[in-house]
């Protein structure tokens, strides 16, 4: 066979299996690299499309290249499945799914189903609300589809796949019995709150490593099983309902969980929106710890307007009331209030302080 020389051909031999396992680390740089290779994708038919991000996915799965390639490969098929509004057929639940009762558990981006399937398994399948066909949106929902069906950690909670049993946009979760902090630690007052606190950093560590920025990091995200292993849901896919350019992200009114948002958000300098970073994160995750040690949201006795004065002014929470006997110790409350500083270059980075509460 003569070797393609159009990146069409290249493409599409890539697509169609005609690419030797051999050739695919060749063969992958030389289509990311071409000029064309943005049009090209989009130029291709329904039927090669859905070719091209199958074997891309499979091939990212392969383990057979370097770890750069990978996680370049990993980037084009996130960008192409946000481009083109599409997903690899494995990021599909295969199971079919019904409701188990008429209401779902509503909240600001999404409606959660309990759901079953033909065996009486039981899961949570989120169905993200888009309105008036919300391209946007629906964009942002593929790409983190393709992000979250590949993380694999203790404490982030999985994600089985999209599926459109139950609505357009869902994606499959394991249903979580225990419910979310408040309700835990509210249930189990003898829960080990140490470990809890240990295993969320873990978890917000493990999302950094692979690049992901959770964004909206709190106590009702984050979820436990029938052992009492905390599990972090919402990263990603919950801001898709969060327009960074239209809404003002510099006023109590921006659509932030006030409460857990760190200040250079709630007031950026210059009044210049600014995005969720590791930085927010790290805030956010102090903000946790409150929870986990009072049971009890962050400043409880206050308004969303006074949270928002308080925070920008450099107000945080005092150290909770028996938090020591909890598990709290000096040091890990140290921990904390580096994660708050106001000045996000001076917060320590989650490994870091995933390493130091381990010894606090």
């Amino acid at each position: 066979m003569e070797a393609p020389n159009t990146t069409g051909e290249l493409v599409r031999n890539f697509a169609r299996g005609k690419v030797t396992q051999g050739n695919v680390p060749r063969a992958l740089p030389t289509i990311f690299d071409a000029p064309d290779y943005t049009s090209t994708i989009q130029g291709l038919s329904k039927e090669d499309l859905k070719m091209w991000v199958d074997r891309l996915d499979q091939a990212i799965d392969s383990g057979d290249f370097a770890e750069e390639l990978r996680k370049r490969s990993l980037r084009a098929l996130r960008k192409t499945c946000g481009a083109m509004s599409i997903l690899p057929t494995s990021h599909y639940f295969q199971a079919r799914l019904y409701k188990t009762s008429n209401r779902p558990m509503t909240g600001g981006t999404a409606d959660v189903w309990r759901v079953e399937d033909d065996q009486k398994k039981l899961y949570a399948a989120k169905a993200f609300r888009v309105y008036n066909n919300e391209e946007y949106k629906i964009k942002r929902y593929h790409k983190e589809v393709v992000v979250w069906k590949r993380l694999n950690h203790p404490n982030v909670l999985p994600a089985f796949g999209a599926s459109r049993d139950i609505a357009e946009f869902c994606v499959v979760s394991p249903w979580m019995p225990e419910g979310d902090i408040l309700h835990y630690v509210n249930k189990y007052p003898g829960a080990d709150r140490a470990l809890i606190m240990i295993g969320v950093a873990e978890g917000i560590s493990y999302l950094h490593s692979n690049n992901v920025i959770h964004g909206d990091l709190k106590g009702p995200n984050i979820l436990f099983d029938n052992t009492g292993v905390p599990k972090i849901t919402d990263f990603g896919v919950s801001s898709i309902t969060l327009n960074i350019h239209t809404n003002n992200a510099s006023t109590p009114n921006s659509g932030f969980s006030m409460r857990w948002t760190a200040p250079e958000i709630l007031e950026p300098p210059n009044n210049d929106p600014i995005r969720p970073t590791k930085a927010s994160d790290v805030y956010a995750f102090a903000m946790v710890v409150i929870e986990i040690f009072t049971g009890k949201h962050p400043f409880p006795e206050e308004s969303d307007q006074n949270v928002y004065l308080m925070v920008t002014k450099g107000k945080r929470p005092s150290k909770p009331a028996g938090a020591s006997k909890s598990g709290l110790s000096s040091a890990g409350w140290k921990i904390v209030e580096d994660c708050w500083n106001k000045k996000r270059d001076k917060r320590p980075d989650m490994q870091a302080v995933v390493n130091r509460l381990r010894k606090a």
